[in-house]
């Protein structure tokens, strides 16, 4: 399509040699059911997938415990909520509920289908709440906020650090190879130095830096 040396009579049947005519049209056609919304939300789309969320997250926050840190209470809080609302088989929301771990356009969906007097729109409520805490539960676990004890991959942050014993051995002999300084503020305040320094010296050859 971007070829110059290609007529444009030409540019249809080019493109059907790599794509069959039939293809695009099924594409097509799936594509207008699926498309955004002129709101540019996404969540009638996301909510086509709450079936397959259902599939397995009520066995996954059966089968494993999440912990986490204090920026990931909210969502260890909502996920025992999740797990109450299936014990009891609910369908909606209840009025007390945690939408704190939402972001804020999330929350407005949410708040809004479930102040719905239509029963459709309060079920729609509850899915999306559970799809917007299947997202943020991604998110803190890929920052280690939200851990799994027991977890290989996914544990508290603080087990990748030296234990009190550990680093008593080590304290010496890491000091002698890195001369850093011992004082927190001091090391971190030294660090801050050589961030502004490299970045100063970054802008200052910003225009005639071919590479960046």
């Amino acid at each position: 399509m971007l070829d110059p040396t290609v007529p444009d009579e030409q540019v249809r049947p080019q493109i059907f040699k790599v794509v069959p005519e039939v293809q695009l049209q099924e594409v097509y056609d799936d594509s207008g059911a699926k498309a955004r919304p002129e709101d540019g939300q996404t969540f009638d789309l996301l909510l086509n997938h709450y079936s397959f969320l259902r599939k397995f997250l009520p066995d996954l926050i059966g089968a494993l415990e999440f912990s986490g840190t204090s920026a990931a209470q909210p969502v260890v809080q909502a996920i025992a909520a999740l797990k109450q609302m299936d014990l009891e088989d609910r369908r909606t929301l209840p009025k007390a509920m945690l939408f704190d771990f939402l972001p804020a356009d999330w929350r407005t969906a949410v708040e809004a289908a479930r102040a719905s007097k239509d029963p459709k729109e309060r079920r729609r409520a509850k899915r999306l709440w559970e799809l917007g805490l299947a997202e943020q539960m991604r998110k803190l676990l890929r920052s280690s906020d939200l851990s799994v004890p027991g977890s290989r991959q996914h544990k508290v942050w603080t087990s990748y650090l030296h234990t009190e014993a550990a680093w008593a051995e080590r304290e010496s002999s890491w000091f002698a190879r890195h001369s850093a300084h011992k004082d927190a503020k001091a090391y971190l305040n030294v660090l801050e130095e050589r961030y502004q320094t490299l970045l100063q010296t970054m802008l200052d050859g910003w225009d005639t830096n071919d590479f960046a």
